[in-house]
């Protein structure tokens, strides 16, 4: 066997080992069930835990993992949170398309925390903003025309292509362009699109639209207005 093959054979087995997956129970001030895939050992650690009798905290035997939760836990409070505010999850009835968004979520939340992490340490002025109030905002938006530049790029290499509209793909509008003033998207960028209030070619007359005159105001309703007079009604009625 030659020696690219040992090397395959070596890089498929690495990547074919089973994974160990232990289950832990432990009781706290309750029973704490953890299915986990780190610190896989039978060892034991102490933690500190609050003791009514003596009115004080006292080292109690624990699982490894437990001080490893303990830890670092907020990390997933923080991808929960992140995910309730910013899921790009669809209304689905298919329960794998569940499972694809929120592993998209995961992915999203790691993506912002590492470019966050990258801004402080390496000083990159582009991505100073994302440390800034609503970064994840602008992060998410970012991140999104970024997708759709690259796609686009895929599909349709040469630029001067998409001018042609029976050369763009299957997924773009074989009509003129939406107008747009954004300058942040692909077609703004690329130069076609316009915006909104841009001015007609030259020698066309600009359209104006003609409004209807409003409608004449309403004369206020009077409230109605009872009398407390009592009135016999066998005086004035007859039956």
């Amino acid at each position: 066997m030659s020696d690219s093959e040992l090397d395959i054979e070596a890089i498929t087995n690495a990547h074919c080992k089973p994974c160990t997956v232990q289950a832990t129970i432990w009781k706290d001030k309750r029973l704490v069930g953890m299915l986990h895939n780190f610190e896989i050992s039978t060892c034991k650690t102490n933690v500190l835990r609050y003791s009514p009798t003596k009115r004080a905290r006292r080292e109690v035997t624990s699982p490894d993992v437990i001080p490893v939760y303990s830890t670092y836990y907020n990390g997933v409070d923080r991808k929960d949170r992140d995910t309730a505010d910013w899921s790009v999850v669809l209304k689905s009835n298919k329960w794998y398309m569940n499972i694809f968004y929120w592993i998209i979520d995961g992915v999203n939340h790691a993506q912002f925390i590492t470019v966050q992490s990258t801004s402080k340490e390496e000083n990159r002025d582009s991505w100073i903003k994302y440390l800034k109030r609503g970064g994840r905002s602008e992060f998410q938006m970012d991140l999104g025309l970024a997708l759709i530049e690259w796609g686009i790029l895929l599909d349709c290499p040469n630029i001067a292509d998409l001018k042609d509209k029976s050369k763009r793909p299957a997924y773009m509008r074989k009509t003129d362009f939406v107008p747009c003033a954004c300058k942040q998207c692909f077609f703004c960028k690329n130069g076609f699109t316009r915006g909104v209030a841009h001015k007609p070619p030259a020698g066309l007359p600009r359209f104006r639209v003609k409004l209807d005159p409003p409608s004449p105001a309403k004369p206020p309703v009077p409230p109605n207005k009872h009398s407390r007079k009592r009135v016999n009604i066998k005086k004035h009625v007859d039956w």
